[in-house]
């Protein structure tokens, strides 16, 4: 029986007891979704992937993406840059973990971060340094390419080419 009940989508334990004479007791934990992951599944705030059907009310919640044994780390990765990001007026809508272990950020107005493999919190601190800068550019804001050492690379968003920014290496 707690197999059968924690088999149902929503569950995420159930616990069940012999009451003397003829009862069972049945104590059911609820799945506690904190984001979306790879747009068919849900994430909980455990780290663990599970999959049920959508639920109203929960539109709020990050996309998040990787692959599925990574659960943990993307969701404590999302929540160390979110809350960075949220400081300095940003808002993080999802976050992306390749199979080669690249970070790739999409914020709320659209613009995309390629982070790379190392140093994302720096490469985030680096963008937040230098965003002033580019917003007041005549341009749209694309995408920016975090993956240099000392600098970065902006796509812009219409139709502009990649633009380095104090850059003098190849990206990691």
């Amino acid at each position: 029986m707690q197999q059968a009940l924690e088999a149902l989508p929503w569950v995420y334990r159930a616990s069940v007891r012999r009451e003397w004479p003829a009862k069972l007791r049945v104590y059911l934990q609820e799945q506690q979704p904190a984001a979306r992951w790879n747009s068919t599944s849900w994430l909980n705030v455990h780290g663990d992937v599970f999959d049920a059907p959508a639920h109203p009310g929960l539109e709020h919640l990050p996309q998040l993406s990787g692959p599925d044994d990574m659960g943990l780390e993307v969701l404590t990765v999302y929540a160390q840059v979110n809350s960075l990001l949220k400081i300095n007026g940003f808002t993080l809508a999802s976050l992306n973990l390749t199979p080669r272990h690249a970070w790739h950020a999409t914020l709320a107005n659209g613009i995309v971060l390629d982070l790379g493999r190392e140093d994302k919190i720096a490469r985030i601190q680096r963008f937040i340094t230098v965003y002033p800068v580019l917003a007041k550019q005549d341009k749209t804001v694309a995408r920016v390419d975090l993956r240099y050492d000392t600098g970065l690379a902006v796509g812009w968003g219409d139709g502009q080419t990649r633009e380095p920014i104090i850059n003098d290496q190849k990206p990691r």
